[in-house]
């Protein structure tokens, strides 16, 4: 009978927390598992994978991704771009001199993409935290020579690196003019 409760417990929590748009993975489905578990006094709970895939099955959820943005790109004309465009840009380098960089947000208090939901249903993420820093990591062609990577931000002491005190990486604050 407290093992029925619990489930109908957790799977009241999965409710509301789905129609919340709160995102659930799996450490998150067992967490709360053990909780509920704890607060009904079962001794001894573990919340192992079987019972994990169990609960998902009996109540008709999977894992899907919640974002679908993805860039379309035409596969010809990158063919086309690195078999005629490419060899101009780089004739008379050696690949140990040609370098690359690019920069990217590395977004460091983002909900998981994926979430559980019930099968079928459509899956829709929350809204996403803008809270970021930037990394710009270089190489060159030949993988010989790796930049350090550089690493902006809007603050000069960001809660991400609140507790580390030596960085594998150069940060820098941006400074902003208003």
């Amino acid at each position: 009978m407290q093992l029925e409760e619990h489930e109908t417990i957790l799977s009241a929590w999965f409710k509301q927390a789905h129609t919340a748009n709160t995102s659930i993975d799996e450490p998150h489905l067992k967490e709360k598992t053990l909780q509920v578990a704890a607060s009904q006094g079962i001794d001894g709970f573990q919340a192992l994978k079987g019972w994990i895939n169990c609960f998902k099955k009996i109540h008709n959820l999977v894992y899907k991704t919640t974002s679908g943005e993805s860039a379309i790109v035409n596969p010809k004309t990158v063919i086309d771009w690195k078999s005629k465009e490419l060899p101009k840009i780089t004739d008379g380098y050696q690949p140990k001199d040609i370098y690359n960089a690019d920069e990217t947000g590395l977004f460091y208090n983002l909900q998981p993409s994926k979430t559980m939901t019930y099968k079928g249903n459509s899956c829709h993420g929350g809204r996403k935290s803008k809270r970021r820093v930037t990394v710009l990591p270089g190489c060159n062609a030949d993988g010989t020579e790796k930049l350090p990577p550089l690493t902006t931000g809007k603050y000069n002491k960001p809660q991400c690196f609140r507790n580390i005190e030596k960085l594998p990486t150069k940060y820098t604050e941006i400074q902003i003019h208003r």
